[in-house]
């Protein structure tokens, strides 16, 4: 068997196609072979130019939420220089929560928790060398508010896992 391939120049391609539809009894397209693979060539390029534009879209809809992410709370109060307060570090033990926090003076007698019914707790200790708030914690939403001595207010919500 031999794997010869054979070929046939575009204009007698054309003629035979013209005459196998005539013998059908077909209507005969008024548009040649050439023409059919240039629309082709220019459909596949405008799939490549779409494919990029949602490859793009894609991309930055993913590096959105990174853009946006801020890791420290912003204490500012207007006229006043603005401090950062951040959470260092938290962790519960025996319904005890622990919040250290670092990055502003804190005024530990005006901290205050407030859970969603509106009843208040108060903490059970602060260590002001190492800026670390105990609480008891009873798995609910609890506010805790920690004022700073510049008037800012840093407003934390507490949320149990569910």
């Amino acid at each position: 068997m031999s794997n010869r391939k054979y070929t046939m120049d575009g204009a007698a391609a054309d003629k035979t196609l013209k005459n196998v539809f005539q013998a059908c009894n077909l209507k005969v397209t008024e548009r040649s072979l050439q023409d059919l693979k240039k629309n082709q060539n220019k459909e596949h390029i405008s799939m490549i130019v779409l494919m990029m534009v949602a490859l793009a879209a894609c991309i930055v809809i993913f590096l959105v939420p990174f853009y946006l992410y801020s890791s420290p709370a912003n204490v500012t109060q207007v006229g006043k220089n603005s401090t950062t307060l951040v959470v260092e570090s938290h962790h519960e033990d025996k319904g005890v929560f622990y919040l250290t926090l670092s990055g502003g003076e804190i005024d530990y007698s005006g901290i205050r928790l407030v859970k969603a019914d509106g009843s208040e707790n108060n903490i059970l200790s602060f260590d002001a060398a190492t800026s670390t708030i105990a609480f008891t914690y009873t798995e609910e939403d609890l506010n805790i508010y920690i004022p700073q001595d510049t008037g800012a207010t840093l407003h934390l919500l507490l949320s149990p896992k569910k």
